[in-house]
């Protein structure tokens, strides 16, 4: 036998206000509240609760069917209206959307490992001597007197390029819009992004000399992210290097580099934007298995 309310879960806290809109418009007008606590067998005092916020805790699956199927004439408030605003979803659509969540966060791990290796595969093509650097649980790349234990990027190269050695940060937001408001995702995700890293923001203003001696890169796998992503920080007074990166993880390519703020200037170049020197093409590239140590050119 079913357990009662077992085709709904409980997902998130009700919305307080919207369930007594919902509630009242149920009850309608023509009924007191002693006359809709009678039709519906909940209790006056629940929902007196109800229409005045002042609940605690979810409302029993039980008592909301019994408001729904003793709701006003005229009333178009649908189930799954009045579940939603509970919190509640059905437990079948509950499992297929955190089955897709789950599919999603496994690609986006596939894409973020190819993107680790097409950064250092596409500088080898371009005959940049590399070499990989540890990246420690805590900051060890940039040094902060205001902030700790902040990471500053997932992977770290160190690049040997006209005869300047520095450190080169790369923070992979490999994440691509799914849905069908690809534009409200994308926004969503460089707000996301923004908040995420805002400490290297602040430090770049703050403590401008930290991040003197290194360039950060930001790489994305979705072109409307990263899009977006350089629009929000078009005008913003970015003192170091800093760009934004834009990867074919299928193609296995870089397309695009962009800087950042006000280090946006026409005297920006791209290492990507060099020709490679090899004929294969980015698919056919993998110089996974040279040894950073023994083939850096250091």
């Amino acid at each position: 036998m079913k357990k009662p309310g077992a085709e709904y879960t409980q997902v998130y806290s009700p919305d307080k206000e919207l369930l007594a809109q919902i509630v009242t418009a149920a009850k309608g007008s023509d009924r007191s509240m002693a006359q809709f606590a009678d039709d519906t067998k909940v209790g006056a005092s629940t929902l007196s609760r109800i229409v005045n916020q002042k609940i605690t805790k979810p409302i029993s699956v039980e008592a909301l069917e019994s408001i729904y199927e003793n709701r006003a004439s005229g009333c178009k408030i649908t189930k799954a209206q009045m579940m939603r605003a509970n919190g509640m979803v059905l437990t079948e659509e509950y499992e297929r959307r955190r089955n897709q969540a789950r599919i999603r966060r496994e690609d986006t791990i596939v894409r973020e490992g190819t993107i680790r290796r097409i950064i250092p595969d596409e500088l080898f093509a371009r005959n940049v001597s590399i070499q990989r650097l540890p990246v420690s649980e805590k900051n060890d790349t940039a040094e902060s007197n205001l902030f700790n234990d902040f990471i500053v990027c997932d992977m770290v190269i160190e690049v040997a390029d006209d005869n300047h050695r520095y450190p080169w940060g790369f923070n992979i937001l490999a994440s691509v819009t799914t849905s069908d408001q690809k534009e409200d995702e994308a926004r969503w995700y460089v707000r996301s992004a923004i908040r995420r890293y805002a400490v290297l923001f602040l430090i770049d203003a703050w403590e401008t000399e930290s991040f003197n001696d290194m360039k950060l890169s930001f790489v994305f796998a979705d072109e409307l992210i990263y899009r977006m992503f350089v629009n929000s920080l078009k005008e913003k007074p970015i003192r170091n290097r800093f760009t934004a990166i834009l990867v074919d993880a299928e193609g296995g390519a870089v397309i695009d580099e962009k800087p950042l703020g006000a280090f946006s200037d026409d005297s920006f170049e791209s290492i990507f934007s060099r020709p490679a020197l090899d004929t294969e093409s980015p698919a056919e590239r993998d110089f996974g298995h040279l040894d950073f140590e023994q083939h850096d050119g250091f």
